[in-house]
């Protein structure tokens, strides 16, 4: 696994070393230029991170709720994100839907649906 978190210990990125050429991809869109807003470097995961991954690859899938994350890009893409955290595992596309009432105007809802789908 590739994991990428701040000085707070905020996730950042998390993909697999298959996907690394994406993820930093993805960096440089949210982050600007390797070397400019960020650095990657080997460092240790942080405790906490590490032992909620372990709980969700054991089978515990609600572990990961307590990785503080933070991401970059516009305040509605982090608000969709945010709400998107508060959906439960193993709910349907539709019942996701049903939480868009977190959404507050309509074409977040649009926009959060097909940000969704893209990832499943």
């Amino acid at each position: 696994m590739l994991l990428i978190h701040d000085l707070e210990e905020r996730l950042r990125a998390l993909d697999f070393h298959d996907f690394e050429a994406r993820m930093r991809q993805l960096l440089r869109l949210h982050y600007g230029e390797d070397r400019g807003d960020f650095v990657v470097k080997s460092h240790e995961t942080p405790a906490a991170i590490r032992h909620a991954l372990a709980g969700y690859f054991a089978g515990d899938l609600t572990a990961i709720d307590a990785i503080p994350a933070a991401t970059a890009g516009t305040s509605f893409q982090r608000e969709v994100w945010a709400a998107l955290r508060g959906i439960r595992p193993g709910t349907t596309l539709g019942s996701r839907l049903d939480h868009s009432h977190q959404i507050t105007r309509a074409a977040k809802v649009t926009a959060a649906a097909k940000l969704v789908a893209s990832l499943s």
